[in-house]
């Protein structure tokens, strides 16, 4: 691929009106390539003649589908060697936050977490996980390879989550149908869809996850006597895909550190050089999700990534062979800063362009083979309970689902804000007490 070749070709923004007489009834989709508005047969033929150039096949890609490799994407990042290993999993626990105990602390200025007391360094040679040394008190190796998995998952979340959708950006949303190719074969348009509404916005969402104060980590280092506060629900990140007749979808893979265990089973998209992780973190909340489970965020901002110019420029010079220019990196970190409305540190710059460069590789040959058809249509999730126990589902939980179901409907309907929704939640929470758990297998 020579330098700058890729190019972004924008889908439908809205299915708003007839692109020839501009009509807001009985439209349809050009049934070859879904990327042009029609409200009849007369206004398609007339426009044939200039749509034909773009017209061609498009590859619809399930987004409940394809959501499993993005989630494996965001887990490898997790644990891409080029990440600095976590301070706090290389030194040993003295102290006992074991599932349902622990202290709990706070910090002035800061909400209440759970105490983590650190001694001594452990060798890099004994990784926590299968290493009691590095946590002799916990209750079992299961809880233990838990903590770990916790602490190694935490960090870089807005650098994780921006390179996966700069992974979408440069090979789904580059490709467009043409003439043969030298070898007679005709060029796909990718698209990724939901409910067969095609996506015609997607990117950043940044705001504040519900976590309680035991599912956050505070971390006191005693040979140096530092204190260094875990993963930020305050500071979260995760992804919004939109279609194009407004439907939202999100995406959120950065919770784990937050003991909120919530996985997809990645190991279909395993082969082409990608391994077998299994099941992943990702909480995909779609259409069933939106009208029965609780909002877990409290929505700051969004920020497009597919209709943002500067990335389109940036990932232009993305290949196998050519890493991003200098002017490429100083796009992407503009954009990263930006999101984060802070300057980012020299290490959340590298591994930015780390990530955004493995997030491309781990993609293009899963697209080019096609490999998502032998995906399943949906894909298998489940939930880690603590070790040691799962937690009962707490009392008035078939009340609480019917309860959030109408006001979820409200808020998705538009007739309530976000924050008259999250009063509602704060409204039965005062009267029954918090309500977090499982019914049926679907999150409550």
């Amino acid at each position: 691929m020579a330098l700058g070749q890729r190019r972004v070709y924008l889908p439908i923004e809205k299915f708003d009106k007839c692109a020839v007489c501009s009509q807001t009834s009985k439209l349809r989709l050009c049934s070859a390539c879904g990327e042009r508005i029609y409200c009849s047969q007369s206004c398609q033929k007339s426009d044939w003649p200039k749509h034909k150039i773009q017209c061609g096949k498009t590859d619809n890609i399930s987004l409940t589908q394809f959501y499993p490799l993005l989630a494996h994407i965001n887990d490898s990042a997790t644990l891409h060697a080029e990440k600095p290993i976590h301070r706090a999993a290389r030194h040993q626990i003295i102290n006992t936050p074991n599932p349902g105990s622990g202290d709990i602390v706070q910090l002035i200025g800061s909400p209440p977490a759970k105490l983590v007391v650190l001694g001594e360094e452990v060798p890099l040679t004994m990784p926590g996980c299968h290493c009691p040394l590095w946590w002799p008190t916990a209750l079992s190796d299961k809880v233990r390879a838990k903590m770990f998995r916790r602490i190694n998952r935490q960090g870089f979340v807005l650098q994780r989550t921006l390179a996966t959708c700069l992974g979408l950006l440069a090979t789904i949303y580059t490709t467009t149908s043409g003439p043969p190719g030298p070898d007679g074969k005709q060029p796909r348009r990718l698209r990724l869809t939901y409910n067969s509404s095609g996506i015609a916005d997607f990117g950043i969402v940044k705001g504040v996850a519900d976590v309680k104060s035991q599912d956050r980590l505070l971390f006191y280092y005693t040979t140096t006597e530092e204190l260094e506060l875990g993963q930020q629900p305050e500071d979260h990140y995760w992804i919004y895909f939109t279609t194009f007749k407004g439907e939202e979808i999100t995406l959120d893979c950065n919770m784990f550190p937050f003991n909120f265990s919530l996985l997809v089973d990645s190991a279909p998209c395993a082969g082409y050089g990608i391994p077998d992780l299994g099941l992943v973190p990702a909480y995909f909340r779609d259409r069933e999700q939106s009208i029965y489970a609780p909002m877990i965020w409290d929505i700051k901002n969004r920020f497009s990534v597919l209709r943002n110019k500067s990335l389109h420029s940036a990932i232009s010079n993305s290949n196998s062979d050519i890493p991003f220019t200098r002017k490429d990196q100083h796009d992407i970190w503009d954009f990263m800063d930006k999101v984060a409305g802070k300057p980012s540190t020299d290490d959340e710059h590298r591994m930015m362009i780390v990530y955004t460069d493995m997030s491309i590789r781990v993609m293009e040959p899963q697209l080019e083979n096609r490999a998502w058809l032998k995906w399943p249509k949906e894909p298998q999730i489940a939930i880690e309970q603590d070790p040691e126990g799962t937690d009962p589902d707490p009392p008035y939980i078939d009340e609480w689902v019917e309860y959030m179901k109408k006001w979820n409907k409200k808020y998705y309907k538009g007739k309530i804000t976000s924050e008259q929704l999250q009063a509602a939640k704060a409204k039965w929470e005062a009267k029954h007490g918090p309500i977090s758990g499982t019914k049926g297998g679907r999150l409550t």
